[in-house]
């Protein structure tokens, strides 16, 4: 509780320095201590970018993909141990156990082959993800330089914003343009 009171003090402070008096400004920018703020709600360009939609239409697509390809093989698996319920009266002990045997193996094969594919899809998302937050990087790198911004806030980190500080629609743009899309897979099946 003393944190978020401290954190809205802090946040209060700062918007009534960026928004001080001209000749207040003018007077600090003198002293080279011109305090320019800007925010940035970076959930909404983590999910307005096209090079985000890019990476969550293809995630999106080799899921359904991977989730058609486990349909068939459930429904594989539960023919099987069907049959095998079926030949348990007709085959001998021993041979049942083995056919038992192989049907289980094969069961954690499939298990696994599940679980190596959520691990894919969460690898290639998280690798695409880091080049989306790179290009982010440079982008407000350069809208820093650019407009001589001294500090950016995360807009979820502040309680108030007035709309010229909020920078995000620009940030957006500027991605676009840097990183339009995101390949995910490359060609061999990842």
């Amino acid at each position: 509780m003393l944190f978020h009171i401290r954190m809205l003090v802090a946040v209060f402070s700062l918007i009534a320095m960026a928004t001080a008096l001209p000749a207040q400004a003018q007077e600090k920018k003198q002293e080279g201590l011109l305090l320019v703020v800007a925010v940035v709600d970076m959930n909404l360009v983590m999910t307005e970018a096209k090079a985000a939609k890019s990476i969550r239409d293809q995630i999106e697509a080799k899921r359904k993909t991977y989730q058609g390809e486990m349909e068939v093989e459930e429904k594989s698996l539960r023919e099987a141990n069907q049959e095998l319920a079926r030949q348990r009266t007709i085959l001998s002990p021993e041979a049942f156990k083995e056919e038992r045997r192989k049907f289980e193996e094969r069961f954690v094969a499939a298990q696994r082959g599940m679980q190596e594919r959520k691990m894919e899809l969460d690898r290639a998302r998280n690798d695409a993800l880091v080049k989306l937050r790179d290009a982010l990087k440079e982008v407000i790198t350069s809208l820093v330089v650019k407009n001589n911004i001294t500090l950016i806030l995360r807009k979820d980190q502040t309680v108030f914003t007035a709309k010229p500080m909020d920078i995000t629609a620009l940030v957006i743009e500027e991605v676009d343009k840097k990183l339009p899309s995101v390949k995910v897979f490359n060609g061999k099946g990842k």
